[in-house]
């Protein structure tokens, strides 16, 4: 998936009722955590993704 301009992942793990998100921060930088539901991974994964835009050293127009 893409949001605002950063690739992340969410998919189901080998543990039933877990999924994993991934996020891509740019060519180094990838976090990763857990959710209860497709849908959470996806929100926790954009809530990273609007978090790490909204710092002060990194631009929205930036790209990997």
């Amino acid at each position: 998936m893409e949001y605002r301009g950063l690739h992340f992942f969410v998919f189901e793990s080998q543990t039933p009722g877990v999924w994993t998100w991934s996020v891509d921060l740019d060519a180094r930088t990838v976090e990763t955590g857990h959710a209860v539901s497709r849908e959470e991974g996806v929100i926790a994964g954009e809530r990273l993704i609007d978090e790490t835009l909204a710092l002060p050293n990194r631009r929205q127009s930036e790209k990997p």
